[in-house]
């Protein structure tokens, strides 16, 4: 982005696809509407006026991600999941199962560590439960059989 965006410019932070849609109106000079925005404005991390850490200086602590849909998932497993700074927890909706994966040390997420780090986990989930209430997001249901 000429004159706005250094060129080569790289940033850590994560966003999600979400974000875009704040930051286009932020960067048009627009005012969202009524209609309450699931991202934030991604425009303190693009023009650097951000700290390029863990939480960038965005307003979230947290990015969280709901699947609840059979038809929309393809095969995988309906779930849940929360990125906290370095942390991301997966909750599986067929049998509430924890996975817990440190991202720094391993992006693939190779090393479940739910069960070494307990409290961790338990903390992320209760973050993920809490945000799925406050949006009251629809849980998953089997799907119907002929």
């Amino acid at each position: 982005w000429p004159g706005q965006v250094k060129p080569g410019t790289l940033c850590n932070v994560p966003v999600i696809s979400m974000d875009f849609y704040p930051t286009f109106l932020d960067a048009a000079g627009l005012k969202p509407g009524k209609q309450p925005l699931d991202g934030e404005s991604i425009m303190p991390l693009l023009k650097q006026q951000a700290i390029f850490t863990a939480g960038g200086g965005m307003k979230r602590d947290a990015i969280y991600f709901h699947y609840p849909n059979y038809a929309w998932h393809m095969g995988n497993r309906l779930g849940g999941a929360v990125l906290y700074n370095d942390w991301k927890l997966i909750r599986n909706y067929d049998d509430n199962s924890l996975e817990l994966y440190n991202l720094a040390t391993d992006l693939s997420e190779k090393k479940n560590l739910a069960k070494e780090k307990v409290q961790l986990a338990k903390f992320l989930n209760n973050k993920l439960t809490a945000w799925l209430k406050e949006t009251n997001a629809p849980m998953p249901r089997p799907p119907l059989s002929d």
